[in-house]
């Protein structure tokens, strides 16, 4: 299957595309680039150069996969606005994941068949004295679903004591779990060398289901710019 991917939710940019080969393993192409702002400029030039890499025709797009959230504003629309636009131009179906099971499916990949914890939870500062946080098991399927909360959430989602933490929080919730009474003390590994996701590691979700209505941003807070309700005055031209 022809497949591209990209992320834009955090401080990081990534594209990857797979290509099939008719008598050879796929061709796999991929850039990543930590940043914090300038997504929406960095985004098209980085897809050009992967498909180039991969040598692969935008017309021989199968399935475009794209994280939708959580993540900044502007990244996340960055990249639902650029996923739609590249699936009318092409035809390709659109596959959606979340941006934080795609922090976990680095950890999960790069495990190996006898991963030493049962489950994986990315946790990611949203600021305000809360995370999001989304807890996948071994093999990647989804426990949770995205959330929004402090860290005392996170650690109750915890089933197990092998629970690897990740993500750029995943000291905030370690500690908080080892200083505090839980049936949980004791998380297990924690790394923060998958803070952000990776394209690469979205590669996998092609297989799943695409989506059948129009692709939406998975925001989880409402946003900090709010229209005037009281005591506004009239606006005048004069």
């Amino acid at each position: 299957m022809n497949v591209l991917a990209f992320d834009t939710c955090f401080s990081s940019c990534s594209v990857a595309v797979q290509a099939e080969q008719a008598d050879d393993a796929p061709r796999i192409a991929s850039e990543h680039r930590a940043m914090n702002t300038g997504h929406a400029e960095a985004l098209l030039p980085m897809i050009e150069r992967v498909m180039r890499e991969a040598d692969l025709a935008f017309s021989d797009l199968e399935r475009i996969v794209v994280t939708n959230g959580p993540g900044t504003f502007t990244g996340v629309r960055t990249g639902v606005a650029v996923a739609r636009a590249l699936a009318l131009a092409t035809g390709a179906e659109i596959v959606a994941v979340s941006s934080l099971w795609a922090i976990a499916a680095g950890v999960v990949a790069s495990a190996g068949p006898s991963p030493p914890f049962d489950a994986v939870l990315s946790a990611v500062d949203a600021r305000k004295s809360q995370l999001y946080f989304q807890l996948v098991d071994a093999v990647g399927h989804e426990l949770s679903e995205p959330m929004l909360g402090d860290a005392a959430a996170a650690v109750e989602l915890c089933y197990s004591p092998r629970v690897c933490i990740v993500g750029n929080a995943a000291a905030t919730v370690v500690e908080l779990s080892r200083a505090a009474a839980t049936k949980h003390p004791l998380l297990g590994e924690k790394t923060d060398a998958n803070a952000y996701p990776n394209a690469i590691h979205l590669l996998g979700a092609a297989l799943r289901s695409s989506i059948t209505v129009p692709l939406m941003p998975l925001y989880l807070r409402p946003p900090d710019a709010k229209p005037q309700a009281d005591k506004s005055l009239p606006w005048s031209p004069t």
